[in-house]
Order: C-alpha cells, then structure tokens, then sequence
C-alpha cells in the first residue's frame, strides 16, 4: 500500500531527460503482480539507467537536477511520488543544497482538456518501445499533457 520507489523519469520543460531504475532481481521480488506485469518488465529498455541502490538513484536525479539550475518545479501526479522521490534524493550529499532550489506541485486533475488529452496519447504513441507505467514514457506524456493544457 506504501510502495516504494523502483525507477524515476524525469523530463525537464526543454525535453532534457533523464532515467534511472533500480535492479529488477532480489530488490524487485515481492511487487505486486500489477507491477510485476506493467513495470517491471518494462526494465532495462532504456541503455545506462540501472543504480545499484536507492542512494545510487538519487544521485544521478541529483546531477541532473543540478544541471538544469535552479529553482526547479518538479510536477508530479501521484500522491507517493514527491515523498518517494525526495527520500531518494535525501540520500544525497547535494540534498541540503537541492531542497532549497526545488518545488514540487501536484498536477493530477489539471489536464482534463481535450488537448492534454490528445497529447498525452500522442507522447505514449511516440515513447515506444515504452509504454504506460515506464516512469520516462509517464514524464513524457505528463509533460506533454501539461504543456498542452487549456489555459
């Protein structure tokens, strides 16, 4: 019910991605059987994304995060994913700079327009191999969706 973090995806507003998972193996074992269809076999599609730890995949968001300078607004869509995220990132040595420069908003509901919609099924179309559930192909089409929104 609490879940925890298995990959990130992040797309910056310039289309800058970046993507990291951790390992499928032992780490992975007791998802639930949703995850396990929709998530992890979906692991490994995308080159260099692997981190051997939590700590690992929060330093490679970190680096990203610092090379888009800052402040950063990171949009999200579930409720887990900002708490998710910054445990990751807490495990950082660049956090005590980070958590000053970052934002986070919550944007679930706010692209209810049929031109979000029309762009996040045209982001997923163009993410293949990727589909639904992949955390970059998600960004991709949240970023999508948001950048189409109604005014």
């Amino acid at each position: 019910r609490d879940g925890r973090l298995l990959s990130v995806g992040l797309v910056a507003e310039d289309g800058r991605e970046r993507y990291v998972e951790l390992p499928g193996d032992g780490f992975n074992r007791d998802v639930s059987d949703f995850v396990h269809a929709s998530v992890l076999n979906q692991f490994g599609l995308v080159p260099d994304s692997q981190a051997g730890t939590l700590a690992g995949l929060g330093e490679r968001v970190s680096r990203f995060l610092e090379q888009l300078g800052g402040p950063v607004e990171l949009c999200f869509d579930y409720k887990l994913d900002r708490r998710f995220l910054e445990e990751a990132l807490r495990l950082t040595r660049t956090w005590n700079v980070l958590k000053d420069q970052l934002a986070f908003a919550d944007i679930a509901g706010q692209m209810n327009g049929a031109a979000s919609k029309a762009a996040v099924l045209a982001s997923y179309e163009s993410s293949a191999p990727l589909a639904e559930h992949h955390a970059l192909a998600d960004a991709r089409a949240l970023r999508a969706g948001w950048m189409a929104r109604d005014a």
